[in-house]
């Protein structure tokens, strides 16, 4: 901003004076981050309602073709095989979207649990459908968190195994994304 000495001072016959304000320093501005990519959250909207819904043959186009990973360190089950066991009704299948063909499969792997433990334990599925909502947050790098929020039980029916945490770890591939992890908690 350039200031008249003249109009501060009083003008005379002198030649007014210029004095030059220089702008107040500001701190510089923080970068902008980019939103999340458009791709991921439709990606990520996507497999919830088809999960949500139960459709298991529409799920392997949503997997990375590196394969699944259902739980924590695991092993990852590839596409072809996740396709025979959505085929088979059984595996990846029940884990996913049938909770009763799951507990049929943890009665032949937790000898010593009883019924009711194993009636608890929920399929992605039904963890999603028996909730009351979902808050999901979507990081830039494809990490996705899924804080679930319960209906109450209704008629003593049991509750089940109700983690409130799910997290759905995704990868980009070409121009799309892909889930690669998927663990509930």
């Amino acid at each position: 901003m350039i200031l008249l000495g003249c109009l501060t001072t009083g003008c005379s016959n002198q030649h007014p004076q210029l004095t030059i304000a220089r702008p107040e320093q500001t701190a510089p501005k923080p970068p902008v981050e980019n939103p999340t990519d458009a791709s991921l959250k439709r990606s990520v909207d996507q497999l919830l309602v088809v999960l949500d819904s139960g459709r298991p043959e529409a799920f392997p186009e949503f997997v990375s073709s590196d394969g699944l990973c259902l739980g924590v360190d695991c092993q990852s089950i590839s596409v072809k095989q996740i396709k025979k066991e959505i085929q088979d009704k059984k595996g990846s299948y029940c884990q996913l979207f049938d909770s009763g063909c799951l507990h049929k499969q943890l009665s032949i792997l937790w000898k010593k649990a009883t019924q009711e433990q194993i009636r608890e334990v929920l399929s992605f599925r039904d963890i999603l459908n028996t909730a009351a909502g979902k808050e999901v947050d979507i990081q830039r790098n494809g990490t996705v968190h899924v804080r679930i929020r319960y209906k109450e039980a209704t008629n003593n029916a049991s509750a089940g195994f109700r983690p409130e945490e799910m997290d759905l770890g995704f990868v980009k591939e070409g121009s799309n994304w892909k889930v690669s992890g998927m663990s509930a908690y």
